[in-house]
């Protein structure tokens, strides 16, 4: 059966949507490459850590009085990052 751009088989969809799926766990898991820019120009750099464990190791809530000093009470963690943790791990476990 010829297919045509808009009409994939069976195949052709479950490998796209296998090569989306392991790009997206790429994108959570694996190391990140930037594009920094510095007084010697434009470098890549990869950077050792995956994105979701930059997340988990950040959710420490912060502390100081950065605005003004004056002081205010803050959350004992990062309350978007721990949403965002949350969102993952409940997506993840869903799946499995």
């Amino acid at each position: 059966m010829a297919t045509t751009p808009n009409h994939r088989t069976d195949d052709e969809s479950l490998h796209a949507a296998r090569r989306a799926f392991d790009d997206a766990v790429q994108l959570l898991t694996g190391p990140r490459i930037d594009i920094k820019n510095d007084d010697n120009g434009n470098r890549i750099v990869c950077t050792s850590g995956s994105l979701y464990a930059e997340m988990t190791e950040n959710l420490a809530g912060q502390q100081g009085t950065a605005h003004g000093g004056v002081a205010r009470s803050l959350p004992p963690v990062w309350v978007d990052g721990l949403d965002w943790i949350v969102l993952v791990d409940n997506t993840v476990t869903a799946w499995a």
